[in-house]
């Protein structure tokens, strides 16, 4: 019998622990950047976010 692993990918639900906090991300076009300023807003933060180059979002 084969073992498989399965790894869970989903984000957790949202808990609201940065609401009204402001966080500002250097490096968000990609990466460890880009997927911690997803994680922030997705806490209510408000979020500045900066890259290096205008064509990275």
């Amino acid at each position: 019998m084969d073992d498989i692993q399965t790894t869970d990918t989903s984000a957790p639900a949202a808990s609201g622990l940065l609401t009204g906090k402001v966080a500002f991300i250097s490096g968000a076009g990609r990466g460890i950047g880009a997927a911690a300023a997803r994680l922030f807003a997705r806490e209510d933060a408000r979020v500045l976010l900066a890259a290096r180059t205008e064509d990275q979002p």
